[in-house]
C-alpha cells in the first residue's frame, strides 16, 4: 500500500518531491574506472545501439530526428590537467574512455543521428577555469599576480 501512495505522490506532486527526494539507485551507473580494458569497447557500443534502437522504436523517432549530446567530465578534465601541469600521467580509463566516445560518435553520425560533441569545449573552459584558479591562488594580498613565463 505504502509503495503505491509513494508512487502517486511522486507523479503527481511536487512538494512530496521536494520534500523527500528519490533515493539514487545504486545499480543505476556502474564505474568502469579499475575495469574498462580495450576489450569492453564493442560489447559497450553494441548495448548503446540496442538502446537508442530501442528507444527509437518505441518513441517512433528516427536516428535522422535524434540528437545525441556527448558532455566533457569534470574528472577527465582534471585528470589531463594534472597531467599536463605535474607529468602524472592520467589512467587508462580516460584514455579507452576518449576513444570510445570519438568512435561511437563518428559510428551514430553514420548511422544518421546527429552528435554534438561538446567534450572539447567543455574540457578547455574546465582547463581554463582551473587556470583562474591557479591565478587567483597567486594573487598577492595587494591584487597583483605573480605569474611565471
Amino acid at each position: 500500500m505504502m509503495f503505491e501512495i509513494e508512487v502517486v505522490l511522486r507523479r503527481y506532486s511536487s512538494t512530496f518531491n521536494l520534500l523527500f527526494p528519490p533515493w539514487a539507485d545504486d545499480d543505476f551507473a556502474v564505474s568502469l574506472r579499475n575495469t574498462l580494458n580495450p576489450e569492453m569497447l564493442s560489447e559497450l557500443r553494441g548495448q548503446l545501439l540496442l538502446n537508442l534502437k530501442a528507444l527509437a522504436a518505441a518513441a517512433d523517432v528516427p536516428p535522422e530526428r535524434t540528437v545525441v549530446w556527448l558532455v566533457g567530465s569534470k574528472n577527465e578534465a582534471e585528470a589531463l590537467r594534472w597531467e599536463r601541469e605535474k607529468g602524472i600521467e592520467r589512467p587508462d580509463f580516460f584514455r579507452l574512455s576518449e576513444q570510445f566516445w570519438d568512435q561511437t560518435a563518428g559510428l551514430l553520425r553514420g548511422l544518421g543521428y546527429t552528435v554534438v560533441d561538446s567534450r572539447p569545449e567543455i574540457t578547455r573552459c574546465n582547463l581554463a577555469l582551473a587556470c583562474d584558479d591557479n591565478i587567483a591562488a597567486s594573487t598577492d594580498q595587494n591584487g597583483a599576480g605573480q605569474f611565471a613565463a
